[in-house]
């Protein structure tokens, strides 16, 4: 499609769809210096959380890729989200990490990789690619969601982990190691909860610095709940149908040579990804 200035911008959609939404009509316009602005922000971007070992090549790449498919789609304001999830999830696993703790997951503790950033952040990418289609309301709904399961998520991890508390299989009511997939504990049930509160508050909190007053449909009860919810879908997924081996030291863990449960491609990124989607998308439903 051609414009007169050979240049699209999201007013141009956003008259196409007939859309009358507040975000859509103040989200960038893409000329030239808007796009080396985000061009310049992405190689920072990528250069510090790689640098800084937050995330790996691959990971960088993918974040980066996430968050202009969400500026495009969605505007600015829904990097909010984004930049929540990763920069406290970030924060807590180096807080937390002095702790001595068993890593059932092979990557926990390392540099994100693309499979991870995609898995956590996918359906986030998804819904923001329903707005400029015309399903604002589901987009945005849907956005977080899907980013308050993955918070949920990743704080109860992180905490269950550092406490290190009584942990014990979702299905099998058998004690496991804290940071195995598939275990719920006290202390990480209320982390989740916790990162379900944090995140409704950091969106709100940037809706109202913003100025919008028409972002949020849903509450914080509910996407609270809806973060638990996705959380403990993740742990009913995790342990049921993850890929368990044996150590040589005869735990379980998520990578070795004996499976002895699980399908070998169900890995905790594949857990993550399945949890969030069929959260997102009964959540939405309901609604």
């Amino acid at each position: 499609m051609h414009c007169r200035s050979q240049l699209f911008t999201l007013q141009d959609l956003d008259r196409m769809m007939g859309s009358e939404n507040v975000l859509i009509n103040s989200s960038i316009d893409l000329q030239w210096p808007t796009v080396l602005v985000v061009l310049a922000a992405i190689l920072v971007f990528s250069w510090v959380t790689v640098s800084k070992g937050w995330l790996a090549l691959s990971g960088a790449i993918a974040a980066s890729a996430l968050g202009a498919c969400v500026v495009i789609c969605a505007g600015f304001f829904w990097l909010a989200p984004l930049f929540f999830f990763f920069g406290s999830s970030t924060l807590l696993g180096k807080l937390l990490q002095h702790k001595p703790t068993t890593r059932s997951d092979v990557k926990q503790g390392k540099p994100r990789d693309a499979m991870q950033v995609l898995c956590n952040g996918l359906v986030y990418g998804l819904c923001a690619a329903l707005i400029p289609l015309g399903h604002e309301q589901a987009g945005y709904t849907g956005m977080l969601i899907s980013m308050a399961v993955a918070t949920s998520d990743t704080w109860s991890s992180e905490i269950g982990i550092a406490v290190k508390g009584s942990t014990w299989d979702i299905l099998r009511f058998k004690r496991v190691a804290p940071g195995l997939s598939g275990g719920i504990s006290w202390a990480g049930t209320l982390g989740g909860v916790a990162g379900g509160i944090g995140l409704f508050s950091a969106v709100w909190s940037a809706q109202f610095i913003k100025g919008h007053d028409t972002i949020l449909e849903v509450g914080l009860t509910f996407t609270t709940a809806v973060g638990v919810i996705g959380m403990l879908l993740d742990s009913l997924l995790g342990s049921a149908f993850q890929a368990r081996y044996r150590t040589s030291e005869g735990s379980l863990a998520d990578q070795g040579e004996v499976l002895v449960r699980g399908w070998r491609w169900m890995t905790n990124d594949v857990v993550n990804l399945l949890s969030n989607a069929a959260t997102t998308v009964a959540a939405l439903g309901f609604l």
